[in-house]
């Protein structure tokens, strides 16, 4: 239940159906190796950060924040993403 997802400097995401859309098309792209250096929660927020490696050898170093629909954190209600090549 996504209704907003903000990938910085890059688009907008409103709505579950077009979130949807928007990782479908990511799809291509596959990681070789996910690094997490932190998670933090806390109510109805979270973050995490960490570096991804693609198979076609780029790094990116991520910052995701989350906002939950509730405390348990069943449901995703936004998300921003800070995303960078290193």
């Amino acid at each position: 239940m996504i209704l907003f997802g903000n990938i910085i400097g890059d688009k907008k995401v409103e709505g579950k159906e077009t979130f949807t859309v928007e990782l479908e098309k990511m799809k291509s792209e596959k990681a070789t190796e996910l690094i997490i250096d932190q998670i933090l929660s806390h109510g109805k927020k979270g973050a995490t950060n960490g570096i991804m490696k693609m198979e076609n050898g780029k790094k990116y170093a991520f910052s995701d924040f989350y906002k939950f629909k509730g405390a348990k954190g069943e449901k995703i209600i936004s998300i921003t993403s800070y995303v960078i090549e290193i």
